[in-house]
């Protein structure tokens, strides 16, 4: 099964960007809804989410440490650099580029079995 990648607090045309960048080379289903930050931990869960695009740092730390399975890619300045959060201690600050994020979504996708 492939793993579900979900966004949230990304802005509509970076979030149409970016899936349609990756639609064509990465195996993951995109959530039809952009997710609600009020209750991340809850929604990802019940959406058995795998990889989430966020468009703000506010609650990853806390998401991350309470759901092990889960990886973060935050989009910062406008979607030009990424921010990696995945359960284990990295954190990535990098330059994004297609080619970058594809591969960490890749990666990410590896980690992830599928929902129990």
């Amino acid at each position: 099964m492939q793993p579900i990648l979900a966004f949230v607090d990304v802005p509509p045309l970076l979030r149409d960007l970016v899936a349609r960048l990756l639609e064509p080379r990465v195996a993951v289903r995109v959530h039809p809804d952009v997710l609600d930050p009020g209750d991340l931990s809850r929604a990802t869960a019940a959406a058995h989410i795998g990889v989430l695009v966020a468009g703000s740092r506010e609650p990853i730390s806390d998401l991350v440490a309470s759901n092990p399975r889960l990886k973060v890619i935050v989009l910062l300045d406008q979607g030009r650099h990424a921010a990696v959060y995945q359960p284990r201690p990295v954190i990535e600050l990098c330059e994004l580029s297609t080619d970058r994020l594809v591969g960490v979504i890749e990666a990410a996708s590896r980690g992830i079995g599928s929902p129990g």
